[in-house]
């Protein structure tokens, strides 16, 4: 009874040992600079690696903390020193001036008012939905009712007049719009240009890659046009082409048309050339 349970033992500290030497994934850390829009991503992932981390020391922590922050939200704790009390301190500062939820909603109010009118090309619009879309999904984490009829008209406002006539064509005129309609047209009608955008690319990309000569053909008819320019040039050099080279070259045709051949003229050692004046 007693060595089973020794047995037991051992083979716990064993399971212990085994689960503690596991290495789990490297996490690489998002840095803050200050923007408020960037907070809630940053604490999130700061609270979840190293803040719940028992672990390590308030020292480790704080040094951690120091390693990931830059500009604004730097200097907000510069004057703290590294010490085990002053990382709580640190990180309250950091939530008060920084995570301020209303602040947060308010900035991204802001900024979705100031977000750039869309123009017709493709770029412009996938811009235009994603920075929408950024704002509105940040809006509704914070718990804001962004079902409200100021949104259809704030991005109606910033449409091109001919893209908001063909939303206006597929909605119909019987329906209001509301929100989430008018963000499924948007994105229906962006995905549509970059799909015809990629299939116009990929046609004129093998249209040009059609419609490029060979190398070694145009190399040789550059050859051709000057040798040919030559010989326009200088009727004399026609009658110096060896026979041998003629019949197996293009220059054979060429020369065939000022150079007659008579058959009943033939000597053992080749055959001779007559050459005939028009």
């Amino acid at each position: 009874m007693r060595q089973q349970k020794e047995f037991f033992k051992r083979q716990e500290v064993k399971e212990k040992r085994e689960t503690s030497s596991v290495k789990l994934p490297k996490l690489d850390m998002c840095s803050f600079n200050g923007n408020k829009l960037k907070w809630s991503e940053f604490w999130d992932t700061f609270e979840c690696t190293v803040y719940r981390n028992r672990n390590l020391s308030n020292i480790e922590k704080f040094s951690y903390l120091l390693n990931k922050l830059f500009g604004e939200a730097k200097g907000a704790i510069s004057g703290l020193a590294l010490s085990h009390e002053n990382y709580e301190v640190a990180v309250d500062i950091l939530k008060e001036r920084f995570g301020n939820k209303q602040e947060v909603v308010d900035q991204h109010y802001k900024e979705f008012m100031n977000i750039p009118s869309a123009s017709n090309k493709v770029y412009s619009l996938r811009a235009f939905l994603d920075a929408t879309e950024r704002h509105l999904r940040s809006l509704e984490v914070l718990e804001e009712n962004i079902n409200q009829h100021v949104f259809v008209s704030m991005i109606r406002s910033t449409l091109p007049e001919d893209i908001l006539r063909q939303l206006e064509f597929n909605k119909g005129t019987k329906t209001e719009w509301i929100l989430y309609a008018l963000r499924h047209q948007i994105r229906e009608y962006v995905t549509a240009c970059e799909k015809a955008e990629k299939k116009s690319d990929e046609y004129k990309e093998g249209a040009k890659n059609r419609n490029v000569p060979d190398k070694k053909m145009s190399s040789s008819a550059s050859r051709f046009k000057q040798q040919n320019h030559y010989q326009q040039r200088n009727p004399s050099f026609q009658s110096r082409i060896p026979i041998s080279r003629l019949s197996s070259s293009t220059e054979y045709l060429m020369a065939s048309t000022k150079i007659s051949f008579n058959p009943s003229i033939t000597q053992t050692s080749g055959m001779s050339v007559r050459r005939t004046r028009r």
